[in-house]
């Protein structure tokens, strides 16, 4: 799959949004959360006021329509504000999610592997 890679801004908070719910854990034969999941503080958090210090995300776009497919982001949470896989305030948590018409094609791994190379730099 051809895709190209760009950095999450703060204007793709919507898309985050999607998916953020694409990333929610559904064990199979079970129903879909209801979209207000997202309004919930505990799962809003992931991706609300982006763009704060120690944020970093990038966005999957298909190269021939520009859609974009699939994202990953990491965020820093404190102890007080931790989210569901809290370890420590300076190990980021990590979101990852793809369109599912879109999955297995490796743009996962593609992702993980840019964000990784990408976060060694800075």
């Amino acid at each position: 799959m051809n895709v190209r890679i760009q950095e999450v801004l703060a204007s793709a908070k919507p898309f985050l949004r999607l998916m953020l719910y694409q990333s929610l854990y559904v064990p199979q034969g079970c129903d879909l959360f209801e979209r207000q999941i997202l309004d919930q503080p505990d799962i809003a958090k992931y991706v609300e006021a982006w763009g704060r210090a120690g944020d970093m995300g990038f966005i999957a776009l298909e190269v021939q329509n520009g859609e974009a497919i699939s994202a990953i982001w990491i965020r820093l949470f404190a102890v007080a504000h931790q989210g569901y896989g809290y370890v420590d305030s300076a190990i980021p948590e990590l979101e990852i999610a793809v369109l599912p018409e879109y999955r297995n094609r490796g743009i996962g791994a593609a992702l993980i592997h840019h964000l990784f190379t990408y976060a060694q730099t800075v």
